[in-house]
């Protein structure tokens, strides 16, 4: 009898420890820490209302452009309920989506049931991205219910909701960094080689033949400035160039046709090409960061120029290459920007070549 009072006390204290975990596990309801495990720039949020909860967890608050960062989105409900997770397309803002999962809804305990969802997302461009606040609903399930975020199209049996908050994340460009960090590797010493004398007569030959193709390349350079010069129509400045351009992208109606993408690589290409034939910078074959890197430092522009010209440029990208849809207000604001960077910027009405021809006002045509 002594052996089973032994038995009986150490099989109890077994049943204690084991409950004493299950609640250090789900009394607070809280997910598990190998599959939530926060770093320390993480932003981790949770939202309470009754017997519904629902936690938000990014794993990074700041990335560079080349990183991507985990979004994870849990409802958890007590039995008897289900929650509906969001539905995101291709895109979280102005994010692009990489890869998606959706756990299904599983048993934990307190007799509660978890749903999960999680998205590897990844940025296009440098600056703050803002994920606008998601909307995570509950009901009590009908009788015969699968539950677990099944979904339904009558939206009316959706009694509860609960909205996480807006969530900004900076992503860093690294050409700034980089440039600081710059470093040539140490110059590997000279190679010796067999000296051999070169000849005079090699010397001698040599220079004859670059004088002759520097004198024909001189000569076709005369004539061909001498033809342009005959034949070439006066030239145009580069504003009103510029102005005629953006003129004829509007009479094409491609916003009204639906062709939103090339409409603003066309606006952005004559922005581009009149800043090249203004002021000599190579704009149209350079990205936007690294243009906006040169300008940063020797640009004839003052900051109010350089914000409007990179807001334009940035907002043009983002169509471009984003697939961001712009609205017509954003629209409007785009056109209005390439004329009044012009504007800002046309001087002496410099011309395309560098002659001043006149002042004629085009854009006001537009």
């Amino acid at each position: 009898m002594r052996w089973m009072k032994r038995f009986s006390f150490f099989l109890s204290w077994i049943v204690l420890f084991s409950a004493a975990v299950l609640t250090s596990c789900g009394g607070t309801g809280k997910p598990e820490t190998e599959t939530l495990r926060p770093k320390s720039n993480a932003i981790e949020k949770e939202y309470r209302r009754g017997p519904f909860c629902v936690r938000l967890l990014v794993d990074k608050d700041s990335m560079s452009i080349a990183e991507s960062v985990l979004l994870t989105l849990e409802a958890e409900v007590e039995d008897g309920f289900e929650a509906e997770l969001p539905r995101l397309g291709d895109k979280l803002g102005e994010f692009g989506i990489r890869d998606y999962r959706e756990d299904p809804p599983r048993l934990i305990p307190e007799n509660r049931i978890l749903s999960r969802k999680s998205y590897t997302l990844e940025p296009f461009l440098s600056g703050t991205y803002t994920i606008s606040p998601m909307q995570v609903r509950f009901r009590k399930k009908a009788d015969g219910s699968a539950g677990g975020g099944s979904g339904t199209s009558d939206d009316l049996l959706w009694e509860h909701e609960i909205a996480t908050e807006e969530i900004t994340i900076q992503v860093n460009s690294l050409m700034e960094k980089d440039h600081e960090q710059l470093a040539l590797n140490p110059i590997k010493g000279p190679v010796a080689l067999p000296a051999k004398p070169i000849s005079p007569l090699f010397i001698l030959l040599g220079l004859g033949v670059a004088g002759v193709i520097a004198g024909a390349a001189f000569l076709l350079f005369r004539r061909k400035t001498a033809a342009n010069r005959r034949q070439g129509a006066p030239a145009i400045p580069a504003h009103e160039l510029a102005y005629r351009q953006l003129q004829e992208i509007l009479d094409e109606q491609l916003i009204e046709r639906g062709d939103i993408k090339l409409f603003f690589s066309r606006i952005s290409d004559v922005l581009r090409g009149y800043i090249e034939n203004r002021f000599g910078l190579q704009a149209p074959r350079r990205t936007t960061e690294e243009f906006l890197s040169d300008i940063s430092r020797d640009a004839p522009f003052s900051a109010e120029q350089k914000g409007l010209l990179t807001a334009f440029l940035r907002d043009c990208d983002l169509v471009k290459f984003a697939e961001h849809t712009p609205s017509q207000e954003e629209i409007t604001r785009a056109i209005d920007s390439c004329k009044a960077f012009i504007d800002a910027t046309r001087g002496g009405a410099e011309s395309v070549g560098g002659e001043n021809t006149g002042t004629r006002r085009v854009g006001d045509e537009i």
